[in-house]
């Protein structure tokens, strides 16, 4: 493996008979160098005020942030805010993406995977840093994905301060990488240890998601073969894009509605619907002496989940537990306070309560009343 730091400095190194030695075993070191000279404009386009205050230092093998200056930034985030990390990829969607503007939605899909991650902690992302690795780099969607990335980061305010770039040939297959993103953000020191306690008849309000984001893709694949569906034609009757196009659209970025929340005080918990759809993420909010009570006739279930599912013979237990269900972020607020809270995302939209929990009653319940 040769890996090719990425901290905005490109260091152009001379030819020598290693690396044509290297180049020949299947590792282009200069390529590698070319990559991070075109990578440089898009990371200085999502500078933030972290950066533009001095407090990211880019350059050498890493980027220093000082942790005193993060208030600059937002002044929401309070004195000594906490730090918050995640890491996150985007699976076996990657197989899918065939075309510039699918790898480009690929990057935006690392991005938009660990900072809603952020989101769902009460936080605001600060900066994020990639790590690409392949067989044998292909500059051109290497730059497609890192446009993405570039595209998400500044979309949330966050900086693209750095990555890594790796050629591992006989590992990776000809055309393949892999990708995988690494954020770090701030939560008001308030609304870590001061968070309102959560009470009977909360009310569960849900953003809906843009697609299937990133989860459940080994199974559509599975799918896809089985059943023989070409996926670069319309999958539905009335559907406008093909199958590739939907199922490649890019994850939804809940980062400004979820921390809008934050700053109003009005968010009691988070969600971020991913692996395990509903059923396994809505209870990560809240101890064991709650319980979620959603009402499946709040919202319309997207066609092209129903129809995936039908197509693979699950039952609606099973294919809760894969797929987000149409939604993407779920929040808890105070039930008086749900048309303040909406404001912050119109297309917000209440899926039900939260309850006390009993003994042998599983963390969420359906029900399928209309409203």
């Amino acid at each position: 493996m040769i890996p090719h730091d990425r901290h905005l400095r490109a260091t152009r190194m001379p030819h020598t008979d290693a690396s044509s030695a290297y180049r020949h075993a299947g590792v282009d070191t200069r390529k590698g160098q070319d990559f991070v000279s075109c990578i440089e404009p898009m990371a200085q386009a999502t500078h933030n005020g972290l950066a533009e205050t001095g407090a990211l230092v880019l350059g050498g093998f890493g980027s220093v942030l000082d942790t005193s200056k993060i208030e600059d930034v937002d002044k929401s985030l309070g004195r000594n805010p906490f730090l918050v990390s995640c890491c996150d990829g985007v699976g076996t969607k990657l197989l899918l993406a065939q075309t510039p503007q699918h790898h480009q939605h690929i990057g935006m899909d690392v991005v938009a995977m660990c900072v809603n991650d952020i989101a769902s902690m009460g936080g605001r992302p600060l900066f994020f840093l990639d790590y690409y690795a392949c067989g044998q780099l292909d500059i051109e969607s290497a730059r497609h994905v890192l446009d993405g990335i570039r595209h998400a980061c500044q979309a949330c305010g966050c900086a693209l301060v750095g990555g890594e770039t790796a050629e591992m040939p006989g590992l990776y297959q000809k055309g393949h990488y892999d990708i995988a993103g690494f954020a770090v953000g701030a939560i008001p020191r308030y609304y870590h240890t001061k968070k309102p306690a959560l009470q009977e008849g909360d009310t569960l309000l849900a953003f809906p998601s843009s697609g299937v984001h990133a989860n459940g893709f080994s199974l559509i694949r599975r799918i896809i073969e089985e059943h023989a569906i070409d996926i670069d034609r319309p999958f539905l009757d009335g559907d406008t894009k093909s199958l590739r196009e939907q199922l490649l659209t890019p994850t939804e970025l809940y980062t400004t509605p979820c921390y809008a929340l934050v700053r109003a005080g009005l968010a009691k918990g988070f969600a971020h619907i991913t692996g395990g759809g509903l059923n396994e993420n809505i209870p990560r909010m809240f101890s064991h002496e709650w319980k979620a009570d959603i009402n499946v006739k709040a919202w319309t279930i997207p066609p092209l989940q129903k129809a995936l599912a039908q197509k693979a013979r699950m039952d609606e237990e099973e294919w809760r537990h894969v797929f987000n269900s149409g939604i993407g972020m779920v929040a808890i607020v105070d039930a008086n306070h749900v048309d303040k809270a909406k404001k912050h995302h119109p297309p917000a939209f209440e899926i039900g309560q939260i309850t006390a929990r009993k003994d042998g009653q599983e963390a969420v319940r359906y029900f399928h009343d209309n409203i």
